[in-house]
C-alpha cells in the first residue's frame, strides 16, 4: 500500500535515494529541489503551496511532487515529480494530469 501525505520539512538524508535514482536517470530536479529547499530559497511554504510524498508501506519515500505559487500570475504550478524507476513494475507511477 502506498501512502501519500504532506510534507513539513525534507533532509537530505530523507531524499538521498530519490535523488541518487533521479540523477540516474538524468533529471536534476529532485537535487534542485533540496538545495532550494535547504538554502530557503523554496520551502513550498507561501499560502497555496505544499509538498507531498509517496511512501510505500514500509515506510520508504518512493516519490514526491511540489506546487508553487507563480510569481507571474494567480496561479499555481508543479514543479516536478519523481517516482523511483523500480516501482512502474509494480503499479506506482506519477501521472501528468
Amino acid at each position: 500500500m502506498v501512502t501519500v501525505r504532506k510534507l513539513d520539512r525534507v533532509s537530505a538524508a530523507m531524499l538521498s535515494l530519490l535523488v541518487a535514482e533521479s540523477q540516474r536517470e538524468g533529471f536534476r530536479f529532485i537535487r534542485r529541489l533540496l538545495h532550494d529547499y535547504e538554502e530557503g530559497t523554496n520551502r513550498f511554504d507561501q499560502l497555496g503551496e505544499c509538498l507531498v510524498g509517496a511512501f510505500a508501506s514500509d515506510g520508504q519515500l518512493i516519490a514526491i511532487a511540489g506546487l508553487n505559487t507563480d510569481p507571474y500570475c494567480d496561479a499555481t504550478r508543479s514543479i516536478g515529480c519523481a517516482v523511483f524507476t523500480c516501482l512502474g513494475r509494480i503499479g506506482v507511477k506519477a501521472q501528468a494530469h
